[in-house]
């Protein structure tokens, strides 16, 4: 299945009575169940990740995105499209300490919150907690979501209960 269609997948099957950070939860862990990093990159020489890297910053698109192998930048530009589609607006940050890692931010009710899927894709992969998906405070560098709370909700449908 291309990755086209597990998010029109993903989509359809959000389930009724979530709230919007519910949704995004939804989103963040389905996603993360279905594709891959991309191990060229990983494990490339400087050639071969700035290959990449430039390739996948150009992906706009879900059918650009071929067998589920991802990085940073195109997977935050997925995510980005998906949250789009729910009706909640986020964009592509990037690191201070590392200008090349993108993830993404998005706002619900006045609150920022960050979503760094490529840093959780292993926890989610292996049904760990997730350390990456939380709410922004200025006046605290981060915090973090009740990802529990929200879980209760959405793993029923996922079937992780």
């Amino acid at each position: 299945m291309n990755i086209y269609n597990i998010a029109e997948r993903i989509l359809k099957n959000i389930p009724e009575g979530l709230s919007d950070l519910e949704k995004a939860r939804f989103v963040y862990l389905e996603l993360g169940k279905m594709v891959s990093f991309n191990e060229e990159y990983c494990f490339g020489n400087s050639k071969i990740k700035n290959k990449i890297y430039k390739s996948q910053t150009k992906i706009e698109d879900l059918k650009n995105i071929k067998d589920n192998k991802i990085i940073c930048v195109s997977l935050s530009n997925l995510y980005n499209c998906m949250m789009e589609k729910i009706g909640i607006k986020a964009v592509q940050a990037h690191d201070i300490n590392d200008s090349r890692h993108a993830y993404s931010e998005f706002e619900i009710e006045g609150k920022r919150y960050k979503a760094d899927l490529q840093r959780d894709l292993h926890f989610i992969q292996t049904r760990s907690r997730t350390w990456e998906f939380g709410e922004i405070d200025v006046s605290v560098a981060e915090s973090k979501v009740n990802t529990e709370e929200i879980e209760v909700k959405t793993n029923s449908v996922t079937g992780l209960v």
